[in-house]
């Protein structure tokens, strides 16, 4: 496997500056409107462990970062997340399987 470039994880059609709305209006939009908030490494870390179910270590192998570098963005960029998610009373990071770890 290649490493994965920035740009599979960056979707031009999203405003990273727009308000995010109330849960109610949609939550998918939101959490994409989040998702782009974050560094484009933290969103790719990110996206590979909760969207592709890959393990830490597989991400380190394929984006060719350090393993601790990987554990740090996905954990920087979760709390971002929760962050932005916080008023919808959701956090989208729950269930992280200790098996990634």
């Amino acid at each position: 496997t290649g490493a994965v470039a920035s740009s599979d994880v960056c979707s031009p059609d999203l405003d990273a500056t727009a308000p995010v709305r109330p849960a109610q209006e949609g939550i998918a939009t939101d959490l994409e409107r989040a998702l782009m908030r974050l560094t484009v490494t933290e969103r790719l870390c990110i996206l590979l462990s909760y969207q592709e179910g890959m393990s830490h270590a597989e991400i380190a192998a394929e984006t060719a970062l350090p393993l601790g570098t990987v554990k740090s963005h996905i954990a920087r960029g979760g709390a971002r997340l929760r962050a932005f998610l916080s008023d919808y009373g959701m956090s989208g990071m729950e269930g992280e399987s200790d098996a990634k770890r």
